[in-house]
């Protein structure tokens, strides 16, 4: 199903786990890391295996693990919102995306 295309500075959400007192905790993150030469609503384009900052403060970053098939960005899938953020110690999803380009 088609889904807003994930921006730079995009938020993501997830839930973490070191095994530490704090733990399991909620993650939010922001995507850093975006194509270089292709944008969206004046934002870099996230791809698969780009990556966000988290607020977890054990790891610190997260990364796209799901992507669409059929949208490719400079040969890497397009992150849309709802799809899968790793973030390395637990699992969210991008909840933030563009509001007027979609991604099927």
């Amino acid at each position: 199903m088609p889904s807003g295309q994930a921006r730079l500075t995009d938020i993501t959400i997830g839930q973490g786990s070191h095994g530490l007192p704090c733990c399991p905790h909620v993650i939010m993150g922001m995507w850093f890391s975006t194509s270089p030469n292709d944008q969206c609503n004046n934002l870099g384009s996230v791809r698969f295996t780009d990556f966000s900052m988290h607020t977890c403060p054990h790891c610190g970053v997260g990364m796209a693990i799901s992507s669409s098939v059929l949208k490719k960005i400079n040969n890497l899938g397009a992150h849309r919102l709802g799809d899968t953020v790793s973030e390395m110690c637990g699992v969210g999803m991008s909840v933030v995306g563009s509001p007027n380009t979609t991604v099927g």
